[in-house]
């Protein structure tokens, strides 16, 4: 797995998507919420996406977000449509790529602190944590991670994204 997001990558494969899709940038940004001039940025490599735009593009397009951001060769565009542990997972591999610390900084800087994405990235952070110093069994870990996804599942993905 690619340990940096590639805006290449990210580039390349969204105005691939878009095309198929055949949207304009404008068309695009009328399904996905996102301004045109933030998909022009991203196409053009000049601008990176935060989480909530990348949900939201792979969402209007149908793709996954893990063949969007270059995490997957597989364009997962026949699948239904994410759920809110597929997005919570797609949290979890994009904290994955980078140190804890950076991404910690990252929520502190454009999240609202109280909110359920932001809750859900603090409690994620401190299970890791807790793995690097618990000597315990695979299946307790498991365990542990899908309590934690329970925890969230409640929440819609629309009210996970409100919280940038």
């Amino acid at each position: 797995m690619k340990s940096e997001f590639s805006s290449a990558v990210f580039s390349e494969r969204l105005k691939a998507a878009r095309i198929k899709a055949e949207l304009s940038q404008k068309g695009l940004s009328e399904q996905s919420g996102v301004s045109p001039l933030s998909i022009s940025g991203y196409e053009s490599s000049t601008k990176k996406p935060n989480l909530s735009s990348a949900y939201a593009l792979a969402s209007a397009l149908n793709v996954s977000l893990d063949w969007l951001c270059g995490l997957s060769e597989e364009n997962a565009t026949e699948t239904s449509a994410s759920s809110t542990k597929d997005y919570l997972l797609f949290t979890t591999r994009v904290i994955d790529t980078i140190t804890d610390e950076s991404f910690l900084n990252l929520a502190e800087d454009h999240l609202i602190s109280g909110t359920p994405i932001y809750d859900f990235i603090i409690d994620y952070l401190k299970f890791k944590d807790m793995v690097k110093n618990w000597n315990t069994n695979i299946e307790t870990i498991n365990e542990t991670l899908n309590h934690l996804f329970q925890d969230f599942e409640s929440y819609s993905v629309e009210s996970l994204l409100t919280a940038y």
